[in-house]
């Protein structure tokens, strides 16, 4: 028995995944008031602007 390759994802399903797992990793690297502040503005302004937000803190915080 074969397994089932799985589907040609969509470029907008690619996109928001690729997205999503950038986020989720800046917010691993981050701490405290500067992972809250990141978690605010993905509920507000969405998950690229997040995404923005968390890697010019990450960059300070190096």
């Amino acid at each position: 028995m074969t397994a089932k390759k799985a589907p040609k994802l969509a470029p907008k399903v690619r996109q928001a995944r690729k997205l999503q797992g950038q986020y989720l990793g800046f917010l691993r690297s981050l701490a405290g008031a500067d992972r809250a502040k990141v978690k605010q503005t993905a509920a507000e302004k969405g998950v690229a602007e997040a995404v923005k937000l968390a890697q010019s803190l990450k960059k300070v915080a190096s």
